[in-house]
C-alpha cells in the first residue's frame, strides 16, 4: 500500500483506513487512522484535520469502542476549540443516538462559533419542538431560514414551527413552497396534508394524500397516511 512506499506520508494511513472501515474491518480502520493522526502529530501540523478526526472518531464508535470516542473528542476539542465541523459532527451523533440535549448543546457551540450556520440553527429549532418549546423553536427556524432562504429542510422546520405556534394558514404557504422545490421528498407532501387536515382543507388534503397512497411500499409512512385519509371521511 501507499503507506509501506511513503511510510511518513499520513495519506496513505488515512486511504489504508478508508478501505479497512469500507470492508468494515474497524480495528485495523482505527489503527491506520491512528496512524495518519500521530504522523500529523509529529510533523507539527498546528491546523485541524477534520476530516481525520470526523471518520476516527466514527470509526471508534462502530467498532463499539464509545468510551474511546468520548476522549478522543474530548481531547481534540481541547486543542481545536473553535473547530465547528467536528462540533457539528458530535451534535449529529449525539441527535442520531437521541441524545437530545448533549445535541442542542453541541449545535449552540457550532451557532456560538458561527452565527452564520443555518444548518445548527436549524437543527436547534427541530429540538426545541420535540422540547416542546414552540416559542424558541420558531426562533431558531426563523434565524435558519433567514440565513439560508428556500432551502426545503429548514423550510419544513419552519412549517413545523409556525404550526406548532397556531399560525396554520402561514405554515401552509411555507411548506407550499417546500414540496415546489422538492417534489420527490414524500416527507414534505406529508406534512403539508397534515396541515390541511388541520386546517380543515379536505380537498387539498386528499389530493397530497392520494400522490402518497400511491407511492404504496417506497413511502414507509403509509399508516400515517391512512391514519389521515380515515380522519377526513
Amino acid at each position: 500500500g501507499l503507506q509501506q512506499a511513503q511510510p511518513k506520508f499520513g495519506l496513505g494511513w488515512k486511504l489504508e483506513g478508508d478501505v479497512a472501515r469500507s470492508r468494515r474491518d474497524f480495528p485495523a480502520a482505527v489503527t491506520a487512522y491512528r496512524k495518519a493522526d500521530q504522523l500529523a502529530a509529529e510533523a507539527g501540523a498546528t491546523t485541524a484535520n477534520t476530516e481525520l478526526a470526523i471518520v476516527l472518531h466514527s470509526t471508534l464508535i462502530e467498532s463499539g469502542r464509545k468510551d474511546e470516542a468520548e476522549r478522543y473528542a474530548a481531547a481534540y476539542l481541547a486543542k481545536y476549540k473553535t473547530d465547528e465541523l467536528f462540533q457539528y459532527h458530535l451534535g449529529d451523533v449525539a441527535l442520531n443516538s437521541g441524545r437530545y440535549p448533549e445535541a442542542e448543546q453541541r449545535y449552540q457551540a457550532v451557532l456560538a462559533a458561527n452565527p452564520m450556520n443555518a444548518a445548527a440553527a436549524n437543527n436547534i429549532a427541530w429540538l426545541r419542538l420535540r422540547a416542546g418549546k414552540a416559542d424558541e423553536g420558531l426562533k431558531f427556524a426563523e434565524q435558519a431560514n433567514k440565513l439560508r432562504p428556500n432551502v426545503p429542510p429548514y423550510m419544513d422546520t419552519l412549517a413545523e414551527a409556525l404550526a406548532a405556534k397556531g399560525q396554520n394558514a402561514k405554515a401552509v404557504e411555507v411548506q407550499k413552497e417546500a414540496v415546489k422545490q422538492a417534489p420527490s421528498v414524500p416527507a414534505y407532501r406529508l406534512r403539508l396534508a397534515q396541515l390541511y387536515v388541520a386546517g380543515g382543507n379536505k380537498g387539498d388534503a386528499e389530493a397530497e394524500l392520494k400522490r402518497l397512497a400511491d407511492l404504496g411500499p417506497n413511502f414507509e409512512q403509509q399508516a400515517e397516511v391512512r391514519k389521515l385519509q380515515a380522519a377526513i371521511r
